[in-house]
């Protein structure tokens, strides 16, 4: 039986890809799902998250189809002993990972259906240093078809089904030879 690879795992490992490759700011510091905390000093850094959701798009049939809702966050993390500082590194990083991604053909081939995105930012003073967190959130979908796997044809199964005492139905499936 073959295993569909789980799409978000791979949008997130094709968005990190294009973005160590995009020679932004952060340069090589690009993360996957970091749960460790980030030193000052250790940015520009970016943090991918994706989370997805799946709803039944079919009843019955065949195939098993979801209707898949990807929310991909990206976290910019900058520092700036002065605010002009911080909100240039922000808007510079921010406006490199849309252009690195949106330009991308290996992301928008892997995300045909941008529902929207948005960006959130967020400064704190931080000991000398101002800390920027802005957010790039991409909400994406896309269908997932599961087949049946071959194996036994439903027309080597044996159903004898019967009327209990109780006038319940009793049925029992027999594999066929």
């Amino acid at each position: 039986m073959q295993i569909q690879q789980d799409q978000a795992a791979l949008i997130r490992s094709t968005v990190a890809a294009i973005l160590i490759g995009a020679n932004t700011i952060a340069a090589d510091r690009v993360d996957q799902e970091r749960v460790d905390t980030i030193e000052s000093g250790d940015s520009p850094r970016i943090i991918i998250i994706a989370d997805h959701t799946a709803n039944t798009d079919s009843q019955g049939g065949t195939a098993v189809v979801f209707q898949v809702t990807l929310n991909l966050s990206i976290q910019m993390l900058v520092e700036d002993a002065a605010l002009t500082g911080v909100l240039a590194k922000a808007d510079t990083l921010t406006a490199q990972v849309k252009n690195a991604l949106f330009c991308a053909p290996a992301f928008t081939m892997l995300i045909q259906n941008i529902a929207s995105y948005r960006v959130v930012s967020a400064f704190k003073q931080g000991g000398d240093y101002i800390q920027g967190d802005v957010r790039l959130m991409v909400t994406a979908t896309w269908r997932e078809i599961y087949n049946p796997t071959p194996g036994l044809a439903l027309s080597a199964i044996g159903v004898t089904t019967a009327i209990g005492n109780d006038d319940t139905i009793v049925s029992q499936f027999t594999p066929g030879v």
